[in-house]
């Protein structure tokens, strides 16, 4: 393979990373959609006994139903975990929702339940301000930044 034809092929790499980028770039409803995913995730937890089956029911019906848009807008799912610039956001959004389900816990065990219940809003925050980042991160990565 000679200089032309090495340049042509990482032109071509280029192109199709671009493509993936751009047929991934996700509409500010699927943000929020995630949002509230995480948010039931967190709401099944915070709301305690008797009253976390139907929001976790909801998350993960939730998870599917993005997972399932994803596929048929795209034909693909790209992973959050995948290696590149957006692991290290995707292990702070996991490490976030940890501390927040542990703080809503034992909030719940000390009585708070009230205060137990402030962490569904802001596990929707992080996670729609979060995905929205992960978003920026792996266009730009894939050379179509915004």
């Amino acid at each position: 393979m000679d200089k032309i034809e090495a340049g042509a092929a990482l032109g071509a790499v280029a192109d199709a990373r671009h493509a993936v980028a751009v047929a991934s770039a996700a509409p500010l409803w699927r943000h929020v959609a995630f949002g509230l995913v995480m948010a039931l995730l967190m709401l099944s937890i915070a709301g305690g006994q008797p009253f976390w089956l139907l929001p976790w029911a909801l998350s993960m019906i939730g998870v599917a139903a993005l997972y399932w848009w994803d596929r048929r807008q795209t034909g693909m799912f790209i992973n959050g975990y995948r290696r590149g610039r957006t692991l290290p956001l995707t292990i702070a959004l996991l490490l976030m929702t940890v501390a927040l389900a542990f703080t809503a816990l034992r909030l719940n065990l000390a009585g708070q339940h009230r205060l137990a219940l402030l962490t569904v809003p802001a596990a929707f925050v992080i996670a729609l301000v979060t995905s929205l980042w992960w978003e920026r991160i792996f266009l730009r990565e894939m050379g179509a930044g915004r």
